[in-house]
């Protein structure tokens, strides 16, 4: 080690250096490890206490090994280089009484990988939100396969992420409301299927009331189909059932076409799809969500110049600032007057010019 060298950063010397920086100012600004979430939350069975973890429904446990089995499970969420050792260290109090327990997870990271400089520990906590459930095991020995199922689906497109977020909040929601009242009132898994989700739940009531909330957020489609599954010795008749929920095929921002108008959908509402015309930036409120259509071909942008206005024709002199070409068009094709010398980023479709909402 040279007299000459110094710590790039507060100029001591005389001290083991890393990339030019003493102990402790290359720690200041370097990390061993991180977590790609610092919240997260987990189901858990409330029958025989598993959580659900990357890996699946885990096995029935005792209520307080909870912490241990998903502090170890997740893990693998931490960002650190192999030569890093990682541990699983405290967990906060947890109180069950509350529906949806949290609790802290502290993860230790021990580093001894620079020659010369002592072994370094890190520790990040990461919070835990429980959030009630059942797991599949559970649900066979209640309800054998006789699941109620809903499907969410959108129409001729895949749900977005934040559509499919709020349904899953709101069912855990709904079914921790009703838990205290009824055992089967539980969620028994959520799989992504065929562009949206196959919400299993434990009763039909539950599922009912699910749509019922579905219902204040978004308009939609909804259709109820029974299947018989078996009879059984008394002769009662055993069905499964599937709700449909079905959303309008388009979401806000896009561009779609009702009777033959250019709109662009402004949101989903519980009871329509509001529409902002490209023609006169006006709203409207729509139930026959069915007819929305997206134009195809698309419209396309373009970018002109307001180059002169006519009066007595009632027109504007554009330019396109692409080809320098001019055209007149009717002033009634806009919502707002535009300024001479203006340059403006219009929509064309069908030879018509929007300006953008």
């Amino acid at each position: 080690m040279s007299s000459r060298r110094f710590c790039s950063s507060c100029g001591k010397k005389g001290v083991v250096l890393h990339d030019n920086f003493c102990e402790e100012c290359f720690w200041k600004d370097n990390n061993i490890i991180d977590f790609k979430q610092r919240k997260l939350e987990i189901a858990y069975c409330l029958t025989c206490y598993g959580p659900k973890l990357p890996t699946g429904w885990s096995k029935g446990i005792e209520q307080q090994e909870i912490p241990d089995v998903v502090g170890y499970a997740y893990m693998r969420n931490i960002i650190a280089s192999p030569d890093v050792d990682i541990q699983v260290g405290e967990y906060s109090k947890i109180n069950w009484l509350n529906p949806n327990p949290e609790f802290m997870i502290t993860y230790i990271g021990i580093s001894d990988n620079i020659d010369g400089f002592a072994p370094h520990r890190e520790e990040i906590e990461v919070e835990i939100k429980l959030l009630g459930g059942i797991c599949k095991a559970c649900v066979r020995k209640k309800t054998g396969s006789h699941d109620v199922t809903v499907q969410l689906r959108a129409k001729d497109r895949s749900l977005s992420e934040k559509e499919i977020d709020i349904a899953t909040k709101t069912v855990f929601s709904v079914a921790n409301e009703l838990f205290q009242e009824s055992t089967d009132a539980y969620v028994s898994d959520i799989i992504e299927n065929h562009g949206g989700v196959d919400i299993y739940l434990g009763s039909n009531s539950l599922a009912d009331d699910f749509i019922s909330h579905l219902k204040k957020i978004w308009i939609a489609h909804h259709e109820k189909n029974y299947k018989l599954v078996t009879e059984e010795k008394d002769n009662k008749r055993v069905y499964r059932i599937t709700h449909l929920f079905r959303l309008p095929g388009v979401k806000g921002g896009e561009i779609v076409l009702y009777k033959k108008e250019l709109y662009r959908v402004d949101r989903i509402t519980s009871q329509s799809v509001r529409l902002i015309k490209y023609k006169d930036h006006t709203g409207i409120h729509i139930r026959d969500w069915e007819n929305l259509t997206i134009p195809n071909p698309g419209p396309s942008s373009i970018s002109k110049l307001v180059v002169s206005e006519d009066n007595q024709t009632s027109s504007y002199l554009l330019m396109d600032l692409a080809n320098y070409d001019t055209e007149e068009v009717n002033k009634d094709q806009f919502p707002r007057i535009l300024d001479i010398g203006e340059e403006v980023q219009l929509i064309i479709w069908e030879n018509k010019y929007f300006l953008p909402i």
